[in-house]
């Protein structure tokens, strides 16, 4: 049971169901450090050449970094995070077509568009409930989920 969305929507789904599993966060700006470092250096970090990347891949140039910027995205689980808003066919590595698509929208801005095309309703408060309740029946959380989700798209709001 699920809900037809394209595929920045299921990014951001992807990422706030990652976030809740694991308690850990992701924000839009280790969202754009990580997905310009992947197309930055998709060709040197893809050691084995077979046109994806693995998460060793990823973690171990992230490890050989000198950007200070990258490197914290190795902190918690952050990696997960942003490895699973960008992995679109759920395959556990990144392709070259899903690094380019990462960050095409900002967190804000998808959950707006969504609001908009389906939460159900010209009030945005009562759209964003809508879309918080479908997206939480489409990924089965309970109600401490509910409640955070409420917060998060009231937030950005």
């Amino acid at each position: 049971m699920g809900i037809e969305i394209g595929n920045e929507i299921n990014s951001l789904l992807n990422r706030i169901n990652v976030s809740l599993k694991s308690g850990t966060s992701v924000s839009s700006s280790d969202d754009e450090i990580f997905s310009e470092y992947l197309k930055k250096n998709y060709d040197d970090i893809d050691k084995d050449k077979n046109s994806s990347l693995s998460k060793e891949e990823i973690t171990n140039s992230i490890k050989n970094s000198d950007e200070k910027s990258v490197q914290r995205l190795l902190q918690g689980n952050k990696l997960e995070g942003l490895i699973a808003s960008i992995d679109l066919d759920k395959s556990g590595t990144l392709s070259r077509s899903e690094v380019d698509k990462s960050n095409q929208a900002t967190v804000s801005t998808v959950i707006k568009s969504a609001i908009q095309k389906y939460g159900g309703s010209s009030d945005v408060g009562v759209a964003a409930g809508n879309l918080a309740n479908k997206f939480l029946s489409a990924y089965s959380f309970g109600s401490d989920a509910s409640k955070l989700v409420s917060s998060a798209v009231n937030m950005i709001l």
